[in-house]
Parts: C-alpha cells; sequence; structure tokens
C-alpha cells in the first residue's frame, strides 16, 4: 500500500502524539483522549474512515478495524463502571495484566525505549549532583603457597630494626698518662706550716701485659709554700725564718690493674709500687744576736736529701672522642724520714715521723700513642 505524500506529515504528527502519550505513562488525565487523537490521525493518514475510542485508558488494546460510523455525542453516550486500574509509577516495566490487548510490537518497543532513556537520565542526574563516581574495588590476588608449604605471617618484629652493638671501648697496649693535682703532706708539723698545700704535675706512661694487668712508670715534680711557726735559738743567737719552700722530685714504677665499669668507656684503675723522692727544703733567715735581740744578718737555709719511699694510686677515667680518656685521680704517698737536728728548718726538727701525704686531681690519657 503506498502513501500519499500529503499524508506523511499526518503520519509523523500522529506517531509523535502517540509516542509523547506513552512517555508521559497515562500521568495526565486527558492522555487517554492524546491517545484516540492520535490513533484517528494516524488511521486517517493510511486511508481508514475513522478510529473508534480507546475504551478504558491509554493502555487498553486497539479494537479491531471497523466501518466508520460517526461518533456518537456525549450525550448519547452510556458510561459503563470498570475496576480502576493501578497507575504505574516512572521507571516501573509494564505487567503482563496491561498488555493482554496489546497487539502492537511498535508501541510496546516504543515505551521500553523512551522507559530505558528516562531511567538512565535519571541516574546521570543523581551522578552529577554527588559529583563522585565510586571506583571498583581493586583486591590483590594473594599467592597460593606451594604444596607441603605454609603462610609465613608478617610480625612486627620483622620491621623493627635491631638496634646496634654497643661498641665497647678498651685501653690500648699503650697509653701516655698527664697528670695535675693539689697535695697536702704530714706530719703535724709540717702539716700547719704548709696549711695551704701545694701544686703537683706528672706525666708517664701505662702498658697492658696481659688481660687488665698493668704497669706503669712515671715521674712527678711537686712545690709548696709555707709559712713557718718556730725560731730556732741558740745562747748567743736568735734566727727566725720568714718564707720556706718545699720541693718534691719523685720517679717510680707502679704495677696494677685496668677494670671496664660499663660498656660506654667508664675505667677504674688503681696501681701500687716503690719511688724514689728527692726532698728539698729552704727557707729565708732573720739571724739576731742575744741578748738584745739586735740585728745581724739575713740568710737562707737548705736542705735536700734521697729518700726511697712509695705509693698508692686510683684514677676513673671516661672515653672521649679521638681515644682520649680524662678522668680524676688519687695518689697517697709515703716517705720514710730522720732528722739531724742541725738546720733551722722544720724537717730536721720531726725527727722518725715519715711524710705521708696525698694529692688529688685531673688526670688524661692519650690512648694508643
Amino acid at each position: 500500500m503506498s502513501l500519499p505524500a500529503a499524508r506523511i506529515p499526518i503520519l509523523l504528527i500522529g506517531l509523535m502524539t502517540a509516542t509523547a502519550s506513552l512517555a508521559a505513562g497515562t500521568a495526565a488525565p486527558d492522555s487517554s483522549r492524546a491517545v484516540e487523537a492520535a490513533a484517528t490521525a494516524v488511521a486517517a493518514a493510511v486511508g481508514d474512515a475513522e478510529t473508534p475510542a480507546l475504551p478504558g485508558s491509554a493502555w487498553g488494546a486497539l479494537p479491531e478495524r471497523a466501518e466508520a460510523q460517526p461518533p456518537p455525542d456525549d450525550d448519547e453516550q452510556e458510561k459503563e463502571r470498570v475496576p480502576k486500574k493501578k497507575v504505574r509509577r516512572k521507571g516501573e516495566s509494564r505487567s503482563a495484566s496491561d498488555d493482554d490487548d496489546d497487539s502492537s510490537c511498535f508501541s510496546s518497543c516504543l515505551e521500553g525505549v523512551f522507559i530505558s532513556m528516562l531511567t538512565s537520565s535519571d541516574e546521570d542526574e543523581d551522578e552529577e549532583e554527588t559529583g563522585y563516581v565510586e571506583p571498583p574495588a581493586l583486591v590483590a590476588d594473594e599467592p597460593e603457597p606451594a604444596p607441603g608449604d605454609t603462610l609465613q605471617e608478617r610480625t612486627y618484629a620483622q620491621y623493627v630494626d635491631e638496634p646496634a652493638p654497643e661498641k665497647v671501648f678498651t685501653p690500648a697496649a699503650f697509653g701516655l698518662v698527664l697528670d695535675l693535682s693539689w697535695w697536702r703532706s704530714g706530719p703535724s708539723d709540717v702539716w700547719n706550716e704548709y696549711r695551704h698545700g701545694g701544686g703537683r704535675f706528672g706525666v708517664g706512661g701505662n702498658f697492658l701485659v696481659g688481660g687488665s694487668a698493668e704497669i706503669g712508670i712515671d715521674a712527678a715534680f711537686s712545690w709548696a709554700k709555707g709559712y713557718p711557726l718556730y725560731d730556732y735559738e741558740t745562747s748567743t743567737r736568735l734566727e727566725s725564718p720568714q718564707i720556706s719552700h718545699l720541693w718534691l722530685l719523685d720517679v717510680g714504677l707502679r704495677a696494677g690493674t685496668i677494670h671496664n665499669l660499663a660498656s660506654g668507656g667508664l675505667f677504674l684503675r688503681w696501681g701500687l709500687g716503690p719511688r724514689v723522692y728527692r726532698v728539698k727544703e729552704s727557707a729565708d733567715l732573720d739571724v739576731y744576736e742575744l741578748p738584745g735581740p739586735t740585728d745581724l744578718t739575713y740568710r737562707k737555709e737548705t736542705l735536700s736529701a734521697w729518700r726511697l719511699g712509695g705509693d698508692l694510686l686510683f684514677s676513673m677515667l671516661w672515653h672521649t672522642e679521638h681515644e682520649v680518656f680524662v678522668g680524676f685521680s688519687a695518689r697517697f704517698f709515703v716517705i720514710p724520714w730522720e732528722s739531724a737536728r742541725e738546720k733551722s728548718l722544720t724537717l730536721d726538727y720531726i725527727g722518725r715521723k715519715s711524710l705521708v701525704g696525698f694529692s688529688l686531681g685531673l688526670a688524661v690519657q692519650f690512648n694508643g700513642l
């Protein structure tokens, strides 16, 4: 069957009207009339006389073609009560009961296309409102263990670095030691006269001979200034010391040990050994003639002697950078003595009392020199 060219626009208008009605889903109350009008236009375009009104709603089936009859007036039509049909919501697919009388594949296809378009547009609007599309989760597949093997669970200990072993410092086979200290000595007459004490400077070396045992050799010089408390007189003259001086020069050997008290470099050293001392005392004397007294003259008195004695040394040393040990030292010494009572000096009037004293000071050892 061929269509005249003049009826093609009418056919297109009818199709567009029917499509719009189907997309609206009978939401408007006049959708049934719109569909009837569209059907009439399509039928007129293809040469049909007139399409009768569709019973019920736009979702009812089209009746078979009949001869065209003039439409009855509204007053002449009988009203028939029919059950209310369920109104479909937006996005719902048509049920089988709605399509019982629908013999038009064309209408069903158009309805599905427009519903899918509306549904996809709603989803696009939701995505545009949120602005975020959640990506699919990616889960890495864990490798399966080989037959006979077991999966090793990761523990926190595998990721914790083991602490580096603490460095242990040890003294070298040889060390050069410098000692600067303050000293005092007795017995009581010497202690009182040289009450301010004096200074001592020593230098020596220590040798490790095996394990912690060591042997040391050193030399030192000590000095002190005194204020005499006694005068010396005979039947004819009086000798009065004004300022006195005491010097000690000592050289000796010492055997002992050195112990590591802490891995961080704290050491304790001790040693005991014999020493040779050169003892010298001098004083400035004012001489008076008796009776009087009459000032006669001024002279200087000196006493010196070699003595064999010994000492005991303790040192506490800490290791520092560049192989240097720094610490404190304490020393105790004894010098046997015997007086002759010939000089106007304190040391010549103490009898057989030994010189016993101590020194406290700082010690520095250069390790490995």
